[in-house]
């Protein structure tokens, strides 16, 4: 667990990829700067990961990338805001548990 300041220096939110490294027991993820979050309401083993994503196909929680885990996703996905985001990574049992984020800085232009 932790937290960190991810900066979104872009003009809009972005949508972020989140994958999250067990083991750990009901990981949760929340900004703290718009007070979204979510968790994922089962135990990831050491050497499994769940990515959670959204794109133009949709919504995904996905065990190693391929096993549907949505049924253990309760809360808010949240894009990364413009400016600074606070983030904060919890859960039980989570000695050696990481968070990843990828997202893209998005301009308006003409």
């Amino acid at each position: 667990g932790g937290s960190q300041v991810i900066t979104n220096s872009g003009d809009i939110a972005a949508t972020a990829i989140f994958t999250i490294h067990g083991p750990i027991t009901n990981p949760s993820v929340n900004n703290t700067t718009t007070g979204k979050s979510f968790v994922i309401n089962t135990t990831i083993a050491a050497g499994n990961y769940v990515i959670v994503y959204q794109n133009t196909n949709g919504f995904f929680v996905l065990l190693n990338g391929t096993t549907n885990y949505y049924q253990y996703f309760t809360g808010t996905f949240f894009d990364i805001v413009v400016g600074m985001n606070n983030i904060v990574f919890t859960g039980a049992a989570s000695t050696g548990a990481t968070l990843g984020m990828e997202f893209s800085n998005y301009y308006l232009g003409l």
